[in-house]
């Protein structure tokens, strides 16, 4: 866990400019309480390792969410999030894989775009009642988009 905190703190930092928002706290909990649950894929270049991600196996999906790197090298994200995440569920004859939120590049790959949610309570009312009108003009927008984004899918649904 400490040197998949490593890999997605530098991915963080050199993406963002900052370690980003887990810390070495979080992953080792999230290895405490849910070692069973963790699936963490490593790619190695010689005898080292220099990529990971960390993904959440529930009882018929693969929740891919965390990456991270000591080196770029082309396509490598794809591959260990993405592909091997693929055959992980198509091995454990998993259901779905959810590939995790944002990321148009994941549309050429067959990932077709969902809407993600959260739930949040806002305390004070004037604020809660200015982010429920952006929310749903905001809606419209986002709906107009996934459709335009499934437009792009590689294969026609039906």
């Amino acid at each position: 866990m400490q040197l998949f905190c490593e890999f997605y703190q530098r991915t963080y930092l050199k993406r963002s400019g900052h370690l980003g928002y887990l810390n070495m706290e979080f992953f080792t909990l999230l290895h405490a309480l849910m070692a069973n649950s963790l699936v963490i894929m490593l790619a190695k270049k010689d005898d080292s390792v220099i990529a990971a991600t960390l993904s959440l196996v529930g009882k018929n999906t693969l929740y891919g969410r965390y990456w991270g790197a000591s080196e770029e090298v082309d396509s490598l994200h794809f591959e260990l999030c993405y592909y091997q995440g693929i055959e992980f569920a198509i091995k454990h004859k998993l259901s779905c894989f959810h590939s995790g939120a944002q990321g148009e590049h994941k549309i050429a790959r067959g990932f077709e775009p969902v809407l993600t949610y959260s739930a949040h309570h806002i305390v004070d009312g004037d604020f809660s009642n200015a982010i429920s009108d952006y929310l749903k003009r905001e809606r419209r927008h986002i709906d107009i988009y996934k459709e335009q984004c499934s437009s792009l899918l590689p294969f026609k649904n039906e």
